[in-house]
């Protein structure tokens, strides 16, 4: 499935990245990823609307909803949330500081 919306998106129950979007779209098949964009309230392919899946595993259609992306802006995560951010997105982490891993993510 498709959805909407900008920058990276963190999962803070595992504490890593769930998703990037790039060029405002992200596309998964993964069930968890799907329901967890769904819970933060993404915009997915299907004109607006989003799906629900119940415990059956049956998809239901809700109603669309007006939201604004609610990714967690880099500014927002702790120094462990970026350096861990960092090393799943290959950037080197050394003895940055906060200021310096936050440019380094934003390249």
């Amino acid at each position: 499935m498709k959805f909407y919306g900008s920058g990276i998106v963190w999962n803070k129950t595992n504490n890593k990245r769930l998703c990037k979007f790039i060029n405002g779209e992200y596309e998964t098949e993964d069930k968890q990823e799907i329901n967890l964009l769904i819970e933060a309230g993404y915009r997915s392919e299907q004109s607006g609307k989003t799906e629900q899946g119940d415990a059956e595993g049956q998809e239901v259609e809700a109603e669309p909803e007006e939201i604004e992306d609610e990714g967690i802006e880099l500014e927002e995560m702790t120094y462990k949330e970026l350096k861990d951010l960092a090393k799943v997105e290959g950037v080197t982490v050394g003895k940055k500081s906060k200021a310096e891993l936050l440019e380094a993510l934003r390249r």
